[in-house]
């Protein structure tokens, strides 16, 4: 989180990041995690290779160069287990079968990048039962989640959480 200055603020992810590592820890095959920030990404990449996981991270400042080998050795590889991405930086055109599990770190507001950087998975060649994961710790966040389960668009849900508050006020 930044404040008004544009200062970086840690918040404590303890409790998200035990249950990040268990699911890699539980997931027989490649995990991907979503993360809507370049800076949440790059301290998931280092608290996951600290637990001792191979990994690699894409966000917008990767070079196509990169973003394409490390694609081509996540898919190929069997020892990079743990890609970390920003989803816009890996939502369209790619096949990533040899991950069976997403875990969002953290929701976006896009239903349509949800969806695409879902079907990452879900493509002709997986042969392997497929998980999303995602992780919460607010009411909003549950919200979100479930719009995007409903397939339904979240623009409009923080208005419409304000609306109901003030109706309890």
């Amino acid at each position: 989180m930044y404040d008004g200055k544009g200062n970086e603020d840690v918040l404590d992810v303890g409790p998200r990041m035990e249950v990040l590592l268990e699911v890699i820890q539980q997931s027989k095959n490649k995990v991907i995690v979503i993360a809507p920030f370049v800076a949440v990404v790059k301290k998931l990449l280092e608290a996951v290779r600290k637990e001792g996981y191979t990994a690699e991270a894409i966000y917008g400042e990767v070079s196509k160069y990169e973003r394409d080998r490390i694609f081509s050795e996540f898919q190929s590889d069997s020892k990079l287990r743990v890609l970390v991405a920003q989803p816009g930086a890996m939502s369209h055109g790619l096949t990533l079968t040899a991950a069976n599990t997403i875990v969002w770190f953290a929701p976006i507001t896009s239903n349509e990048t949800y969806l695409q950087a879902n079907a990452r998975i879900t493509r002709p060649g997986q042969k392997v039962n497929q998980l999303i994961v995602m992780i919460e710790g607010t009411v909003m966040e549950r919200r979100y989640y479930q719009r995007w389960k409903d397939k339904q668009k979240v623009q409009g849900l923080f208005l419409e959480m304000v609306r109901e508050s003030r109706a309890y006020a």
